[in-house]
C-alpha cells in the first residue's frame, strides 16, 4: 500500500511539473483554510471551525466526521446555523439533519436561525436532550461557553451569511 502511495504521489509531481521533494515540501507545508474544516485547539477542548458555507450535503458530511475514532471519548457538540438557498424544500432539509443526529450520537446540539427552528421542533419528541434554538448569537455564545467542558469537541457549521465565525471569535 505503501509503495502504491509513492507512485501516485510520483506521478501527480510529475503531472504537476514538479519533483516528487518539491511536492512534498509543498504539501507539508499545507495549512487547512479559516472555515474549511480547520480544528482549532483551545486550552481544554477542540472547535471543528467548518463553516466556510453549508448545505445539506457538506453539514451531514460534518456531522459524520464526529464519528472519527479520535473523538470517541469525547462529548460532540454540534452548533448549526440556517443552511440557506436550499429552495421550497428547505423546510424538509433542515428537518432531515435529525436523522443523522441520533445516528452520530451526538451529545448536545444548539441551532441558530429561523430555518433551524425546523430541526428544532422536530426534535422536541424524538431526543432525550432537548435541541436549543437561538434566534441571536449573542445568546447563543453564552450558552456555549457555560456548556463547554474538558475534552468536548464542538462542530461549527452554517451558510455564509450566518455569520458563524462571530460564535467561533466569541468562544473562551
Amino acid at each position: 500500500m505503501l509503495i502504491a502511495v509513492g507512485v501516485s504521489i510520483y506521478f501527480i509531481s510529475s503531472e504537476l511539473g514538479l519533483t516528487f521533494l518539491k511536492f512534498n515540501q509543498a504539501m507539508s507545508s499545507f495549512t487547512i483554510p479559516d472555515g474549511r474544516g480547520r480544528i482549532i485547539y483551545k486550552e481544554n477542548y477542540l472547535i471543528i471551525d467548518n463553516i466556510y458555507n453549508s448545505n445539506f450535503t457538506s453539514t451531514i458530511s460534518g456531522i459524520s466526521s464526529l464519528k472519527n475514532k479520535k473523538y470517541d471519548k469525547m462529548r460532540k457538540i454540534i452548533v448549526l446555523g440556517d443552511m440557506l438557498e436550499l429552495g421550497e424544500k428547505e423546510n424538509k432539509f433542515h428537518e432531515s439533519l435529525l436523522d443523522f443526529i441520533v445516528e452520530n450520537r451526538i451529545d448536545k446540539v444548539l441551532v441558530y436561525g429561523n430555518l433551524m427552528r425546523y430541526l428544532y421542533e422536530k426534535s422536541k419528541d424524538i431526543l432525550d436532550f432537548p435541541i436549543e434554538h437561538f434566534s441571536d448569537q449573542k445568546s447563543l455564545i453564552k450558552k456555549l461557553n457555560n456548556l463547554i467542558k474538558n475534552n468536548d469537541v464542538v462542530y461549527i457549521k452554517g451558510s455564509r451569511s450566518m455569520k458563524m465565525e462571530n460564535i467561533i471569535k466569541g468562544l473562551k
